[in-house]
């Protein structure tokens, strides 16, 4: 087992479990799949916590990434057209609908429409 295995094994427990806390509080408003059962499937909704932001460079076609994870699995957001999303941060947690595409190396939902979701006791700025 190579020292980059044993590190990454070390390590993605606790980040499954970081991204899975707090999230049943947001299952509710109609069935929600995990995101490794959204992986085989069409048309989804997941809720999960936004691990990281990618935004195309202007050289290129305009995309911002979301990656979500909920513990089970990660799935990437892209929004086609667009640099910025207003709320969507690393951290955050959000609901995401679409049809999950995974003939990439990781599943993928297109231009999804999705919900900001804020934690019981926070004020959600509106």
């Amino acid at each position: 087992m190579s020292l980059a295995t044993r590190v990454r094994g070390y390590f993605t427990p606790r980040e499954q479990a970081a991204d899975a806390d707090g999230l049943d509080q947001f299952l509710h408003g109609g069935p929600v799949a995990t995101c490794k059962q959204a992986c085989g499937r069409g048309r989804t909704v997941i809720v999960g916590r936004i691990r990281s932001i990618t935004v195309q460079p202007h050289s290129s076609a305009p995309s911002f990434e979301a990656e979500v994870s909920d513990g089970t699995a990660s799935i990437r957001l892209v929004w086609l057209g667009r640099r910025t999303l207003a709320g969507v941060v690393p951290g955050g947690i959000i609901r995401a609908r679409g049809f999950v595409n995974t003939a990439q190396s990781i599943p993928t939902i297109f231009n999804p429409s999705y919900e900001l979701c804020a934690k019981q006791g926070h004020d959600s700025g509106e």
